[in-house]
């Protein structure tokens, strides 16, 4: 099972999942509180690094089946 920083609902309302709660602070940045106590399958602490890490990974050009992530802009603070 994965988990994102948020999640829809049925409705389409966005909720957190790892993120508790964020804010927007710029058209193109945004900063994300995470939840305490995270942590991976073998018991090693989810931390801010990690998202930092999946999110520079995700934009990077080409990384989608050759194409461009479409959210290119987005960084994660």
């Amino acid at each position: 099972m994965f988990d994102a920083l948020v999640t829809r609902t049925p409705d389409m309302e966005i909720v957190p999942e790892l993120a508790v709660s964020w804010e927007r602070v710029s058209d193109t940045k945004w900063i994300f509180y995470l939840r305490d106590g995270g942590t991976w399958h073998d018991g090693t602490s989810f931390t801010a690094a990690d998202v930092v890490f999946t999110g520079e990974r995700t934009v990077k050009e080409g990384r989608i089946s050759g194409r461009t992530f479409p959210a290119r802009a987005f960084w994660i603070l």
